[in-house]
């Protein structure tokens, strides 16, 4: 995938973001930084089998990573500040949302968003002065049939599984014009 976004576009990019189960990430990361350079930012976004365990070195690197990141402009909330947060980039505010955060902590493993999580991002999304927004989490709001081979995958265990949550996210999305 590097090698074909170099071929195409001619380069890095200014960016990276990957939307999580993309472990071993210090491996991962030695690829982008060998195909693109150290200096590429990249933006992991935690996915159920990155934060399914406390101790699990995908999660440490991804906190430790966090502290290195350009742009941020507000870190998430208690116990998962170094999971969700947003940043700022030219005329665009992108969120990193961890849908594996219950309100104490970032290591579960049934994605919702939390009321924790959602009130967050609305005060997130409040102080928001860019004309684009953008979010990124692991977890599907609607699943939808694949795409190829029609099966449907993660229906009742994705966001959908916690609905009056994933709507009252979904309806705050288009209050936003996310």
């Amino acid at each position: 995938v590097c090698k074909a976004i170099n071929e195409k576009i001619g380069g890095p990019g200014v960016f990276h973001i990957s939307t999580g189960d993309i472990g071993p990430l210090a491996k991962n990361r030695k690829v982008i930084d060998e195909e693109f350079g150290a200096d590429t930012i990249w933006y992991p976004v935690a996915g159920n089998h990155d934060s399914d365990n406390p101790s699990d070195p995908d999660m440490k690197w991804i906190r430790k990573e966090f502290h290195s990141l350009p742009h941020i402009v507000n870190s998430g909330p208690v116990n998962c500040e170094e999971t969700t947060y947003s940043f700022d980039f030219k005329n665009a505010h992108v969120v990193v949302l961890h849908e594996y955060y219950d309100g104490a902590g970032d290591t579960k493993t049934d994605g919702n968003i939390v009321p924790e999580l959602l009130a967050w991002l609305k005060n997130d999304l409040d102080r928001n002065t860019k004309p684009f927004v953008f979010i990124f989490g692991h977890e599907p709001a609607f699943p939808m049939p694949d795409e190829h081979w029609k099966r449907m995958r993660h229906y009742g265990n994705s966001l959908d599984k916690y609905s009056e949550n994933r709507d009252a996210f979904w309806n705050l999305l288009e209050d936003n014009r996310v």
